[in-house]
């Protein structure tokens, strides 16, 4: 809520991670300290390649995972206070785990589609939730321009206001729970849409794939021994909907918030055991176990359907479903050869170069 790009009085950009931000993936270091390098599983010293760490580019995720490296291999950093690690990264308009798909065209159909014809349930929390309180907030605001109001947005805003004590507009920060569990809802919609099976190959599924080749290599004899992935909120999310739990089932995840995935074998079986935030989770597509753990069998049948086989022809859109869609956007065009042709070719273009780019 300032108007400044800079908050001087910290001396960082904002949105950017601060030291309280930091200090909480020490934390999150030292618990896995003690979780995997305590009982032995991993060497105190840190070792690429048994470790592998992944981020996407933006400054703040960058440095919660060097903050989080830092506590968690502690022996590794005291005798010169510095070493330079690998973290690998993707450009920002294109990380799964930003889940930023540009170039593929089924995921660019999907959402005009969505905007042209949400499920009744979206377009009736829209209605009744959103459009009242983006009216609310505009006018708190002092802004006319009710449209242009993010709730994703706002959320982000109140979240580090509140965080680092800084003042509110009047009224605002009683909007805070409103408003984080109507932009929750809000952020589901799309990977629900038109329905999480259909969406997750060119959305959350191709990360879910990077999560599954790990496992799979570390079955089959590979050196990697744990995998760091650094991303979002909207990404946890997405992931936990994948998974199958009800939207409105799923909690905001908080800052500096930890999925673990733990691939253990017992009498040549292999098990995946589910942790959110240090607790055992059940999987809702698996059988339930006091230990919480689900048959890598059953995980792979789950994520199978979920994952990408062959993006190239999984981002195709089809002339018919083109055809239909610019009927929904120009339902008196005059011209409709033309404007068609002119359509058609730029999103045939757009599939062209997600094919090469991923391929």
């Amino acid at each position: 809520f300032q108007d400044d790009e800079r908050l001087d009085a910290k001396g960082c950009y904002v949105g950017q991670l601060t030291e309280k931000g930091f200090n909480q993936h020490r934390l999150n270091g030292e618990a896995l300290n003690r979780m995997y390098i305590q009982i032995g599983f991993l060497s105190e010293k840190l070792d690429q390649s048994k470790v592998y760490l992944r981020s996407d580019i933006k400054p703040r995720v960058l440095q919660s995972i060097q903050s989080l490296t830092l506590a968690m291999f502690p022996g590794s950093f005291q005798e010169n206070g510095s070493q330079i690690i690998d973290i690998d990264v993707v450009e920002y308009e294109i990380d799964p785990i930003a889940l930023h798909f540009p170039n593929c065209s089924r995921h660019e159909y999907l959402n005009k589609l969505r905007t042209l014809l949400p499920s009744e349930e979206e377009a009736a929390w829209k209605k009744e939730v959103k459009i009242p309180m983006q009216r609310k907030i505009a006018n708190l605001l002092n802004t006319t321009s009710w449209r242009d109001v993010s709730l994703g947005v706002q959320f982000d805003c109140m979240v580090e206001h509140i965080c680092n004590e800084y003042s509110m507009p009047e009224g605002i920060g009683d909007l805070y729970m409103e408003t984080s569990e109507a932009w929750l809802l809000e952020s589901t919609f799309e990977g629900r849409y038109p329905s999480i099976q259909e969406r997750a190959p060119i959305h959350v599924g191709t990360l879910l794939k990077n999560f599954y080749d790990g496992w799979k290599r570390a079955i089959e004899g590979g050196e990697s021994r744990i995998s760091i992935f650094s991303g979002h909120d909207s990404t946890v999310i997405y992931v936990l909907l994948a998974l199958g739990y009800p939207a409105t089932e799923i909690m905001w995840p908080k800052y500096a918030s930890v999925l673990n995935w733990e691939l253990l074998e017992m009498n040549g079986e292999h098990w995946i055991r589910f942790i959110h935030d240090y607790g055992v989770v059940r999987l809702p597509f698996c059988e339930d176990r006091l230990d919480g753990l689900c048959s890598f069998d059953t995980v792979e049948k789950h994520f199978k359907k979920l994952m990408p086989t062959n993006l190239k022809q999984q981002c195709e859109v089809t002339k018919e479903e083109l055809d239909f869609l610019y009927q929904l956007e120009h339902p008196h065009d005059n011209d409709a050869n033309f404007s068609r042709n002119v359509y058609y070719n730029r999103m045939v273009s757009m599939t062209y170069v997600l094919c090469i780019f991923v391929s």
